[in-house]
Formats: structure tokens, C-alpha cells, sequence
């Protein structure tokens, strides 16, 4: 699954950027204490820990992968990646 960049926004950033830097494996970058990010050029996304998944990876009639994931603060997120050659030529890929 590639993905460019996930921000947190939330009364704990540091709980929500602990655990999504052990879902992607990726360094949370904390310029100052109320915001977090990780970024990537793009990368296959393999997880570290699996949270718990509300979703199942499916996919969708429009041509993406998806998957659900509810965070440590109870909120949805979900990832998705274009599978399809009509859906990935939208993205350019």
C-alpha cells in the first residue's frame, strides 16, 4: 500500500504518533509538541503491529484496496491503494 504522509490530530499527539510510527515503521517527525507527521515518498506499507482492524482489506468497486484501522483515540483510518490499471492510471501510477 503506498501512502505519502499521515497527520495526527488529537489531544495526545504522542500516544497517536507512538502508534503509528509501530504501524508503518516510520519515524515521526515532532517539530513541536502538538503536531506530529510521517512522511514518505512513497512505500509499501507493511505493519509493524496490527491494530485493530475494523475492515478487512477489500477491495473496493472504484478500483482501490482498502482497509479500516481504529486508532488508540477510537478514530477510523483508512488506508487505501489503488489496484486496479484504471485506478492506479488516476494516480499515475
Amino acid at each position: 500500500m503506498d501512502f505519502t504522509s499521515v497527520r495526527v490530530i488529537t489531544d495526545d499527539v504522542e500516544r497517536l504518533a507512538t502508534f503509528w510510527e509501530q504501524v508503518t515503521g516510520l519515524p515521526a517527525n515532532r517539530p513541536v509538541p502538538v503536531f506530529a507527521e510521517l512522511r514518505t515518498s512513497a512505500r509499501g506499507l507493511v505493519p509493524q503491529t496490527v491494530p485493530e482492524i475494523v475492515l478487512a482489506p477489500t477491495e473496493m468497486p472504484w478500483g482501490n484496496r482498502s482497509v479500516i484501522l481504529r486508532d488508540p483515540d477510537g478514530g477510523l483510518a483508512n488506508l487505501s491503494t489503488p489496484v486496479t490499471p484504471e485506478a492506479k492510471a488516476k494516480y499515475g501510477l
